[in-house]
């Protein structure tokens, strides 16, 4: 028996997109995932602090969105099975990463050097195309990605990187998982 596990997501984008949000997308081979890998990126409330994502979401737009004419935050309820959830908090599937970094730097490197640069790519930050690399060689059904991160909402401070988080997110793999969606604040 598969238990299910619900999470609340929010996703801060523009109204236009509104509607595609729940379509299953092509990423392209060519450039660097972005920190959890390809899909869809939610901010989800961390342990004892309700209401942080919906905030989240919107310094979000307001940081790395500014020329979205018409803001929105969508929520969406997503259904997933609790064993297809990749959880990066935990220290087992850490270890597991790292020793997967360990022992494939070398693919993973000739692999990154044949991308084309992006924002994701001069971060410098791997990760994704180690999750990526590892759901393929392992042939992992994993349907989401969660991890606390640090995400840079104020651009007026220096602090543009840091290990303590600030946040939660959630990389949906498997749009199908997605029990309702809707706009909850608009923000134009």
């Amino acid at each position: 028996m598969c238990l299910k596990t619900n999470f609340r997501g929010y996703h801060g984008t523009d109204k236009s997109h509104f509607d595609s949000l729940d379509k299953d997308k092509e990423f392209s081979s060519q450039t660097l995932p972005c920190d959890l890998g390809n899909g869809l990126y939610f901010f989800i409330d961390r342990v004892n602090k309700t209401g942080e994502a919906i905030e989240n979401a919107k310094k979000y737009l307001s940081r790395w969105k500014p020329k979205y004419k018409n803001k929105i935050i969508v929520e969406m309820e997503l259904d997933l099975e609790q064993d297809k959830v990749l959880d990066l908090d935990d220290q087992v599937n850490q270890d597991i990463f790292n020793l997967f970094i360990d022992e494939n730097e070398e693919d993973i490197y000739n692999e990154l050097d044949h991308l084309i640069e992006n924002n994701t790519k001069n971060r410098g930050n791997i990760d994704g195309l180690v999750l990526e690399i590892m759901i393929r060689a392992y042939d992992i059904d994993v349907k989401a990605i969660m991890k606390e991160t640090y995400t840079q909402f104020d651009m007026s401070k220096q602090r543009k990187r840091s290990n303590i988080p600030n946040d939660k997110e959630l990389c949906l793999r498997e749009y199908s998982a997605i029990k309702k969606k809707s706009i909850c604040k608009e923000l134009w």
